[in-house]
């Protein structure tokens, strides 16, 4: 994938600088949600993702990396995608241009897989109206390592 610019957000092809910078700076509700999620440590969360991933971009905001986002699937002929995002603070230096972006990239991932889902710890309640305002609808309710999960259907 080549760079992409939405306004100051660039683009670029998840790498392991981005996952060490990232990790270091997640969001306190991505922290929480990964520790549900995983339980592991957040570098090795996202590194994690990024190995199960298809396709995976950093967001790079004034220099600084913003969030990674990914797209993995059980099957690379299939037509279905778990897509994920992690988030760090500069995200709400920018929130409009964050969330369109997002529109443009959910548009770009369902390109690969039509059929795409997310899912949120059930705590997580700014993500989860982040997944609603990008049209996701809620589905099925599911158990993480330490917690519980609500799956977004695309």
């Amino acid at each position: 994938m080549k760079n992409t610019t939405s306004n100051d957000i660039r683009l670029e092809r998840l790498c392991k600088a981005h996952l060490d910078e990232l990790a270091g700076q997640l969001r306190p509700a991505d922290r929480a949600e990964i520790q549900a999620m995983y339980s592991a440590e957040p570098r090795a969360a996202l590194v994690q993702c990024h190995a199960r991933s298809v396709l995976a971009v950093a967001w790079i905001y004034q220099g600084e990396v913003a969030a990674v986002a990914g797209v993995a699937a059980p099957s690379v002929l299939g037509v279905t995608g778990c897509m994920w995002l992690w988030t760090g603070p500069a995200v709400a230096r920018a929130p409009k241009t964050f969330f369109k972006l997002s529109r443009r990239m959910l548009a770009f991932f369902k390109t690969f897989y039509p059929h795409l889902y997310a899912v949120c710890e059930t705590s997580y309640t700014a993500a989860q109206r982040y997944l609603l305002h990008l049209g996701a609808k809620p589905g099925p309710q599911v158990r993480l390592k330490a917690g519980r999960g609500q799956v977004y259907l695309f």
